[in-house]
């Protein structure tokens, strides 16, 4: 079974509203340079439930997204054109094959204070973090239990000695290193390519192919919730709902305080002090919610229900300044498509390409 990797770029409805919601989480009070403000809850829904919060296991695009607020990697994708940009690497060289990647670490970044840790205080990331992550990437069952299912869209047929080192983690721990991943020193890191590979700097980016620390796979395993990101893991609740009966999921993130990014006035990031989550697939309910200020946003309204929304609370729009506010933006999704190859062969993919490249 061969999968291909394809990217969708596609317009998104957003309704949001202009309030200050409270947090139900104790912060200290920060003050911001210049025109910006620290603090606030930022309520959202997901229509679809968060699967795992551990990168190597991540099949579904909620997950992702939240993942991504905990966890990093060497590089991330801008958020106004998808260029590539750095994270924890702070500068890389690609040399002149296109096959050996060097990169150079920024120092003073650190894991999320945790109990895995000496005096529960999150330690520093190093090359050698990223070497252990890479052949957790190469590993078909992650603490001889935890299924890999990222192995196939990150390192695979890409990474010199990745494939070998996966089939002989079948059998158990390799007795040798990840011949593409070396260690030249604390705050340096090498990956070598089978061959050169135009998205390889990119595949880097995703939320799956971030570092995690040796400590918290070992006492957490697929429970693991310890990054170096912007938001550290607070809660993951259940709670009932007193008008519907139902329970309903429900998942907080706070400020990482030791967070490693700034802006460009110098002020420490993030600027929120906690996300607010909940599951509810019904989109009834969100507006209902949105209307009742229990949510800050609402992604993706139906292109049919915009008029009705807009009639029907156009007196929140035209406040000055308003307090609903209606955004239609670009957004990014992944997508990933499998085809069985039968006895037709090609021609059955062709057929297959003909039909993504119609819908395109």
């Amino acid at each position: 079974m061969n999968k291909t990797l394809l990217f969708f770029f596609s317009l998104s409805i957003v309704l949001s509203a202009c309030t200050q919601p409270e947090s139900k989480v104790e912060v200290k009070k920060r003050i911001a340079k210049g025109n910006r403000a620290y603090g606030g809850t930022f309520k959202l829904n997901e229509n679809e439930e968060c699967q795992t919060l551990f990168p190597y296991s991540i099949i579904d695009a909620v997950s992702s997204r939240i993942v991504a607020q905990i966890y990093e990697g060497l590089v991330k994708k801008s958020s106004k054109d998808l260029s590539i940009k750095p994270s924890i690497a702070e500068s890389w060289e690609i040399d002149t094959t296109g096959t050996i990647y060097t990169f150079k670490l920024k120092k003073g970044i650190y894991f999320h204070d945790d109990p895995c840790f000496p005096n529960g205080k999150g330690r520093e990331v190093t090359a050698q973090d990223f070497k252990f992550s890479f052949e957790m990437l190469c590993t078909q069952k992650i603490n001889d239990s935890i299924e890999n299912v990222m192995f196939a869209q990150t390192l695979k047929n890409r990474v010199l000695g990745a494939n070998k080192f996966y089939e002989a983690s079948k059998k158990g721990k390799p007795n040798f290193d990840l011949e593409g991943v070396k260690v030249i020193d604390d705050y340096t890191l090498q990956i070598t390519l089978s061959k050169p590979n135009m998205s390889f700097i990119y595949i880097l980016a995703y939320p799956e192919v971030s570092v995690i620390p040796r400590e918290g796979l070992e006492k957490y395993g697929e429970m693991l919730t310890i990054g170096t990101g912007p938001f550290v893991f607070f809660d993951w609740y259940e709670e009932d709902n007193k008008e519907t009966g139902e329970s309903e999921e429900f998942l907080v993130l706070t400020r990482n305080e030791n967070y490693h990014g700034y802006d460009t006035l110098g002020n420490q990031l993030p600027y929120l002090d906690t996300i607010f989550t909940s599951f509810i697939n019904s989109q009834k309910r969100e507006l209902k919610m949105f209307q009742e200020k229990k949510l800050d946003i609402v992604l993706g309204i139906p292109a049919e229900s915009i008029r009705d929304i807009v009639e029907q609370q156009i007196a929140y729009f035209e406040k000055k300044p308003p307090e609903f506010i209606l955004e239609r933006s670009a957004d990014m999704a992944t997508n990933y498509y499998s085809f069985i190859l039968g006895s037709n062969g090609i021609g059955e993919l062709r057929e297959k390409f003909s039909v993504l490249n119609f819908h395109d």
